[in-house]
């Protein structure tokens, strides 16, 4: 089971959960002006809104971190980047193989692009149906201290 952390703000809580606004860099706040603000600037974070376990009795408006739980972690990789590829490729040696079967190697350049198209298009749709089963699990780590910088940060989660 693979662990990752990320930084969030608490909006709500609800018994022993609560809802966390995730911030959009990961570990970094924003507010300390190194490299990754630029990159976040702008960005929206209605997406980024998470119920986590709240074991450490976190309120509302506080700075947490949040473990996130991935159990199917690299099967998900596996479906989104590997699985399409070798559908690609499969695709495109059958459409070679059909046109060689018809007689039409003139066309099988074209067959091979259909393949490809055919068997690629199933495999993203397969791939969205598989990770549509994986789900994190959330759970508050600790609490965060508002005078730390973004190098600091990391060195919470070790």
């Amino acid at each position: 089971m693979n662990r990752f952390y990320r930084q969030g703000e608490v909006i709500a809580v609800r018994g022993d959960e609560a809802d966390v606004q995730l911030s959009i860099s990961g570990f970094c706040s924003g507010t300390h002006k190194c490299a990754q603000t630029v990159f976040i600037k702008g960005l929206s974070s209605d997406r980024n809104m998470v119920r986590a376990k709240n074991s450490i009795g976190a309120r509302v408006g506080e700075k947490v971190m949040v473990e996130i739980l991935s159990p199917g972690f690299y099967r998900s990789l596996f479906f989104v980047f590997i699985f399409p590829l070798i559908a690609l490729l499969i695709g495109c040696a059958l459409g070679i193989q059909i046109a060689v079967w018809m007689d039409s190697s003139q066309k099988s350049d074209l067959y091979a692009g259909i393949g490809a198209i055919v068997f690629f298009g199933v495999s993203l749709l397969v791939s969205r149906f598989i990770n549509q089963r994986v789900h994190p699990q959330y759970l508050i780590h600790h609490r965060m201290d508002e005078s730390l910088s973004c190098e600091n940060c990391s060195r919470l989660i070790r």
